[in-house]
């Protein structure tokens, strides 16, 4: 560690919260990617933000001396510098940086929620198309399971929706806002 004395329990402590942090949101990325579970959003943003958050202070205590780990921690700094950029410069270049910038940090938009099922927006960016919903079942109060996106014309009407299950399927029973018109979406449980 690049500070002595009394702060290298502390600093010690802050880089292992850290690596646990990172192993937990690449585990998590990676279970994510190869299955349909993933942890809820609320904890995978914790997470993603105590890995950023303590990334960028230990950028600033290994500075002196540079070491290769001051290579690794110098990408959370140049994330805050990116950030800082797209936040200064407003318009459509800003609006992409921050897009690239935050992306693994922003969570779905939730839209619906019961005992069972949350129904969000995925985030896609500054230049993402209309109303893209994901279905999310609840699994064991940490974890969730991602049904397919699926694409809707207009936005739903979430006051009307009925959500109706069975041993091989769910079915989305909904109207959107500006038809009023009853549609009905099945995901097929893999």
């Amino acid at each position: 560690m690049a500070l002595n004395g009394k702060f290298k329990p502390a600093l010690t402590c802050l880089f292992r919260m850290h690596l646990i942090a990172l192993v937990i949101s690449v585990g998590n990325a990676t279970v994510c990617d190869l299955t349909d579970y993933s942890l809820i959003d609320e904890l995978e943003v914790g997470i993603n933000i105590t890995t950023l958050i303590s990334g960028f202070i230990l950028f600033f205590l290994h500075l002196k001396p540079f070491t290769k780990i001051s290579y690794y921690f110098s990408l959370y700094a140049a994330l805050s510098v990116a950030v800082i950029f797209g936040l200064i410069f407003r318009g459509m270049l800003g609006a992409m940086i921050l897009s690239i910038a935050l992306l693994p940090v922003i969570p779905d938009e939730q839209q619906y929620e019961n005992k069972e099922f949350i129904i969000s927006s995925p985030f896609q960016g500054f230049l993402g198309m209309c109303c893209p919903y994901q279905l999310k079942e609840k699994k064991l109060g940490i974890f969730e399971k991602e049904h397919e996106v699926f694409q809707v014309e207009g936005e739903i009407d979430f006051d009307s929706i009925v959500i109706e299950q069975s041993a091989t399927t769910v079915e989305i029973i909904y109207s959107t806002s500006w038809d009023g018109n009853n549609r009905i979406m099945k995901a097929f449980r893999r």
